[in-house]
């Protein structure tokens, strides 16, 4: 008799373990959530990180300052004198705080643009306050930029001027380095700042993750 029962347990045992494999399985899945949408901010130049501007766990607007990197112009190999050298770091400098004016000021114009075209729908009707009001202050925003941009031309032509004093000796600003800003293209949380600062940097290598905020 105890025989017998010996034999049912150990032919039942099989199924026990099949189905409390089953259940386990059942318990451990876990329920799907929403995809995160993740942007990834990458450097748009090689050069130096001066400084990290946002924390792991902020919230962040669009166009928000993230990362500060400093560069310079390449140095011809044909030897020349330092005074020589600086000017034509100085000179690259300018020609790129030129180009960024440009940038800034068209950036302006399509912004004051988007104002009137706005303005002129909330007087119909066909617009909300709040798109003119959104739009007005992606203007303020423009022109602040416009208004940094020319005031970092305006140091890059001093520092010009100054390299081609004769024998006034090269400094750090003299020799044309730049600070680069890589901003927010979202607004979103930080989610992982993998730069460092002082850490050289190549274009294109990832700075700080984001987790995009669902519009």
């Amino acid at each position: 008799m105890r025989m017998g029962k010996r034999i049912a347990l150990l032919m039942a045992f099989p199924l026990i373990a099949v189905w409390w494999a089953t259940g386990c399985r059942r318990q451990s899945v876990k329920p799907a959530t929403p995809a995160e949408s993740i942007s990834i901010i990458n450097a748009p130049v090689t050069g130096e990180v001066r400084r990290i501007l946002v924390r792991e766990g902020e919230t962040i607007s669009k166009d928000a300052p993230v990362v500060e990197i400093a560069i310079r112009p390449a140095v011809s190999a044909t030897p020349t004198t330092n005074t020589q050298s600086a000017e034509q770091r100085a000179s690259l400098a300018v020609q790129s705080a030129a180009v960024a004016v440009e940038s800034a000021r068209a950036e302006v114009v399509r912004t004051e643009a988007e104002v009137g075209r706005l303005t002129s729908l909330v007087s119909s009707g066909a617009a909300t306050q709040a798109e003119l009001d959104g739009a007005r202050a992606e203007y303020e925003r423009a022109q602040r930029q416009l208004q940094r941009a020319q005031d970092e031309r305006r140091q890059a032509e001093s520092a010009l001027l100054a390299a081609r004093q004769p024998g006034s000796p090269p400094s750090e600003d003299q020799a044309g380095e730049q600070i680069i800003t890589v901003r927010a293209p979202s607004a979103g949380a930080v989610r992982t700042v993998t730069a460092r600062a002082g850490e050289r940097v190549n274009d294109g290598q990832a700075l700080v993750t984001l987790t995009v905020t669902p519009q």
